[in-house]
């Protein structure tokens, strides 16, 4: 069944509406744009469902109301702008889709991750809202994955209770089932399911790496760009993963090698005790992403070195000031330098390799340090790229 847009004037109506393959969701309108907030994209990973692959949404009758940001996924509260305000909980699935005014021609669409060392962050936050990037004719959407532990975790019950399905990258198939759903819905919403650009920054930059060279991401985009997206990070192996994952649960109070048992820890415990580490030691630690067999099967320098990304084009760039100010200085002056060092050896890797251009950007003027304000040059213009002089120029 085709998704059809019910009601789409944006000029007479206030609460547009809109099939989606589950059912109807009912939007707003904020500066000229369609805006459907809190769209739920899988079902909530909570009870039997935490630790499993999203699963297909349950269809709904009737309309479902789209204009307030779903939850924010679990993580240690804080005051950060790229966090949402809304309450965290595991029941966090959800999209934002921010349409343009209607043309006869569907627009190109750019999915959009967040930052936030793989704990923190949300599609919510005030400073990711798509309502500017949509009025230069683009379809945003931002959507939520799941963070920390819930997001990121192996061990050896999950792994024999999986009997061969995708495990430990929880939040990278958030992702996926996020890109699925725009695949499956967003022409309803103006966009074109054959013009979709995955972008993020820092965290979702690092995604978009590894989703470049995820077989179960094929053919779910066809370009992509990542900010401060390291390249050269650690990564764990599955086994290296449960190995950690066992260490974890102990400190979750669980000693028993039980599925069950792990699912009966409160979630707020797991974020707790998670929020005594380091500042980003969850992915500085090499914790995130896990090479599972299924959904990563290679380091991301290993799978472009043997050329096993995604044959689309791809922008990289890393923003000037990556880390919050709170960070410690000298441990933000060590993670600059190896973010720095880390990225271009990782483009001179690929220009080696492919005799291709690469292009460098880290001092790009104070109006564009914004993750998204850069990203708008370039999705409206994808032909261009940015010089070492922060100047467009064409790639």
């Amino acid at each position: 069944m085709l998704s059809t847009v019910i009601v789409l004037p944006a000029s007479s109506v206030s609460q547009p509406q809109v099939r989606t393959r589950s059912g109807v969701v009912s939007g707003a309108i904020e500066q000229n744009v369609l805006v459907f907030k809190g769209i739920t994209f899988a079902q909530p990973p909570i009870g039997q469902l935490r630790w499993r692959p999203p699963q297909a949404v349950k269809p709904w009758r009737g309309v479902r109301s789209a204009t307030a940001f779903g939850h924010i996924c679990m993580q240690e509260p804080k005051v950060d702008p790229g966090i949402g305000a809304e309450e965290p909980s595991e029941d966090c699935l959800t999209l934002n889709v921010f349409e343009p005014p209607a043309t006869q021609t569907p627009h190109a669409v750019m999915v959009f991750f967040y930052g936030g060392g793989f704990t923190q962050g949300s599609a919510s936050a005030a400073q990711f809202d798509g309502t500017h990037l949509a009025q230069q004719g683009v379809v945003i959407v931002t959507c939520n994955y799941r963070l920390g532990r819930l997001g990121f975790f192996a061990h050896p019950a999950l792994t024999r209770e999986a009997n061969g399905s995708p495990v430990a990258n929880y939040g990278l198939m958030d992702q996926i089932a996020a890109l699925k759903w725009v695949r499956d819905n967003i022409a309803a919403f103006g966009g074109d399911a054959g013009k979709v650009t995955i972008f993020g920054e820092s965290a979702g930059g690092i995604s978009v790496n590894n989703l470049m060279i995820s077989p179960l991401a094929r053919g779910l985009f066809h370009s992509a760009i990542a900010e401060s997206s390291f390249g050269r990070e650690q990564t764990e192996t599955l086994v290296e993963a449960e190995i950690s994952g066992r260490q974890e649960a102990k400190r979750w109070g669980v000693t028993s090698e039980s599925a069950e048992a792990l699912r009966k820890v409160p979630a707020a415990t797991i974020v707790a005790v998670d929020a005594k580490d380091q500042p980003f030691s969850f992915f500085l630690d090499g914790h995130v992403p896990i090479i599972d067999g299924k959904v990563v099967l290679e380091s991301v320098m290993d799978g472009f070195r043997a050329g096993h990304e995604a044959a689309v084009p791809f922008v990289i760039g890393v923003n000037e000031l990556e880390l919050p100010p709170a960070f410690p200085l000298r441990a933000s002056s060590l993670v600059r330098r190896t973010l720095t060092n880390s990225l271009l050896r990782f483009a001179l890797n690929m220009r080696r390799r492919r005799n291709t251009r690469t292009t460098s950007f880290p001092k790009l003027s104070s109006r564009n340090r914004h993750p998204l304000s850069l990203h708008t040059m370039l999705a409206v213009h994808p032909h261009l790229c940015i010089d070492s002089a922060s100047r467009l120029t064409h790639c």
